[in-house]
């Protein structure tokens, strides 16, 4: 008898307690929140000469913090299109000197992992 009060129990604590982990585990995957920079793993092997969606989110960050920019006595042709060139080639590879990374003015693997972004 005291067997099978023994295993109730135990059942009973299981059920309650499985559902719970589960909970606890989906509850913490969905505080995951986006990074503002989730952009940059689809612009991941962009390159000069490149014209690709969401490159102005990448000047309008490297013009945010110095690295970038376009002189005001100029057109400023370039300050919100998607067009990947000389000039931002030039601040990428400033940005990727800064934190050590290799300079290759592309947006290779290694630069768009970085967690500094």
């Amino acid at each position: 008898m005291a067997y099978n009060a023994i295993s109730f129990f135990s059942f009973c604590t299981l059920l309650f307690v499985i559902p719970m982990l589960f909970q606890a585990a989906s509850a913490h995957s969905k505080d995951k929140k986006p990074s503002p920079y989730d952009f940059l793993q689809h612009l991941q092997g962009c390159h000069k000469g490149d014209k690709v969606k969401d490159i102005n989110k990448l000047k309008k960050y490297l013009k945010n913090f110095g690295y970038l920019s376009y002189s005001k006595n100029k057109t400023h042709a370039h300050d919100d299109d998607d067009d990947f060139e000389e000039l931002l080639e030039s601040a990428l590879k400033t940005y990727q000197l800064n934190f050590h990374l290799n300079s290759t003015g592309t947006l290779d693997a290694e630069t768009v992992s970085y967690r500094r972004w």
